[in-house]
């Protein structure tokens, strides 16, 4: 059987003289060393070893994986090893279907700011989660929280980084304020997220208004005033909290713009 030194074999298979170093380290290729000149040497059957093992590894399997599944299983480990991959398969689809789904809704919010960056609607939606990280400026997570959040910055965009504003503040001097993450109900069940510590904005009709602002400028009682002015106008009455969440930050001609979309609840008339 014809023999041939790592970089012909490398050639021939399609793959790297790293990579035949990667497979003769967990064993897949064992090549037969010449004692006199010390060279490695390989054949065609080594060759069919990397392309068993190169199969598993594009399911998703590791090298040392594809060696234990081609040397130590029999065919009903290789047959559970395979069922596992495909609930982990299952699992990654099912988030990055999520992600996609995050990326066309971002793309559509960018369509309205490019078309108008003041526009407005009032829409039913099912309500949203928010985890608070600060009051105003300052941090102000219990322990439950912080063990919370890194789950929440995970899922990153489909969580979002948000703003909620008590409607009192749009009257008093101080303007009080919560930084944290929001997440649609609906999709906080999508993806199984753990909102026990959240707070609950319910369903119901919300005044949904997209806005943007310089970023050097601090969170302003005025940008929530346009909007109180325009509900005002059509006689609107609003909920007790006003939800901001930030879904682009941009910048053009040297400066910072944050672009959000406000969302405000309305409350129906009674009688």
């Amino acid at each position: 059987m014809k023999r041939y030194k790592i970089g012909e074999f490398a050639r021939e298979m399609g793959v790297s003289q790293d990579m035949i170093k990667h497979y003769e380290k967990y064993g897949i290729i064992k090549p037969e060393i010449d004692e006199q000149t010390n060279y490695r040497y390989f054949n065609i059957n080594q060759g069919e070893k990397i392309i068993e093992s190169k199969k598993y590894r594009n399911l998703g399997f590791t090298i040392k994986e594809s060696a234990e599944l081609i040397f130590d299983k029999d065919f009903a480990g290789i047959t559970e090893a395979l069922k596992g991959k495909r609930d982990e398969m299952e699992i990654e689809i099912e988030r990055m279907q999520a992600y996609l789904s995050q990326i066309n809704q971002l793309l559509k919010i960018g369509e309205r700011f490019d078309q108008q960056s003041d526009s407005w609607e009032i829409v039913h939606l099912d309500g949203f989660y928010f985890l608070k990280q600060t009051d105003n400026y300052e941090f102000s997570q219990d322990e439950a929280v912080k063990d919370k959040v890194r789950d929440w910055l995970d899922r990153l965009p489909i969580t979002n980084q948000a703003v909620l504003v008590p409607r009192m503040s749009f009257y008093e001097g101080a303007f009080d304020h919560q930084w944290g993450f929001s997440i649609s109900c609906r999709k906080a069940a999508e993806i199984n997220l753990d909102v026990s510590c959240a707070k609950l904005l319910p369903a119901g009709k919300y005044f949904v208004f997209a806005s943007g602002s310089l970023q050097n400028q601090p969170m302003s009682k005025e940008r929530f005033h346009e909007v109180k002015k325009l509900m005002d106008k059509f006689k609107l009455q609003y909920g007790d909290e006003v939800l901001m969440e930030c879904v682009f930050k941009s910048h053009d001609h040297g400066e910072g713009f944050s672009h959000f979309i406000v969302y405000i609840p309305i409350l129906e008339p009674v009688g």
